[in-house]
């Protein structure tokens, strides 16, 4: 299984990387080995507080990449194009499922993440999104989780 999933939101702040841990987990549980790539615009700074949370959350491999660089275990300069990090990623873990943070822009189905209390936009059209993980109702035709059914949306991850 070659699958890469983005979650992405309009605004800082919904819960991604929470959301995406919770993900791990189910997926840890299920018996399947994913890994995290990660989009930032800061400079990488060696192993940061997301990807400790997300190997402890059994995340094989976490990779960070910016306009400044990437990190995996060491620095290099320049962003990776998405999909060469995906690929990279994939080759260094031997993982089939990759949970991308961010993109929201990028190559991947995404999973739209909006909170009530931060924005519950879209951050792209939503012919684009697998899903969306929502406190509030959206009027959307993709499927729509609540953030406490990771089960349910790990289905709809494996069986897209």
């Amino acid at each position: 299984m070659d699958r890469v999933v983005a979650f992405c939101a309009s605004r800082s702040n919904t819960g991604k990387t929470t959301l995406i841990l919770r993900v791990l987990e189910e997926l840890r549980r299920r018996g399947v080995t994913a890994a995290v790539l990660k989009h930032g615009h800061h400079p990488p700074e060696g192993r940061g507080k997301d990807s400790s949370r997300y190997l402890d959350a059994g995340a094989a491999g976490s990779l960070y990449s910016s306009p400044w660089g990437w990190t995996l275990e060491a620095r290099q300069d320049g962003e990776l194009d998405p999909e060469r990090a995906a690929a990279l990623l994939r080759e260094l873990t031997g993982c089939g499922v990759i949970l991308a943070e961010g993109y929201k822009a990028g190559p991947f189905p995404r999973i739209a993440v909006c909170r009530r209390e931060v924005s519950l936009a879209l951050p792209c059209p939503e012919e684009e999104l697998l899903a969306v993980v929502s406190d509030a109702p959206l009027p959307v035709r993709v499927p729509q989780f609540r953030f406490e059914d990771v089960p349910a949306l790990c289905d709809r991850i494996l069986d897209a």
